[in-house]
């Protein structure tokens, strides 16, 4: 993973940490951070490269908005 990468999950993460909790109430824990990395790790192996890159860092985090985001509409 770059460095930048790591910034972008790290930053993301202390975020919600912030926040406390997701929009239906659930505390943040580390088990989240856990899944973002999972998922970076994840679109990075799309692409066939084993390095998470910015791009792949930025994903998780603008999906994990996206979706709370929704969830607080319904």
């Amino acid at each position: 993973m770059t460095r930048s990468a790591a910034e972008i999950l790290q930053n993301f993460y202390l975020e919600l940490r912030d926040r406390n909790t997701s929009a239906d109430g659930t505390p943040i824990t580390a088990r989240q951070l856990e899944s973002l990395v999972r998922l970076a790790e994840a679109r990075a192996r799309v692409d066939l490269r084993d390095e998470i890159t910015e791009q792949d860092a930025l994903l998780p985090s603008s999906s994990y908005t996206r979706t709370q985001t929704s969830r607080s509409r319904v």
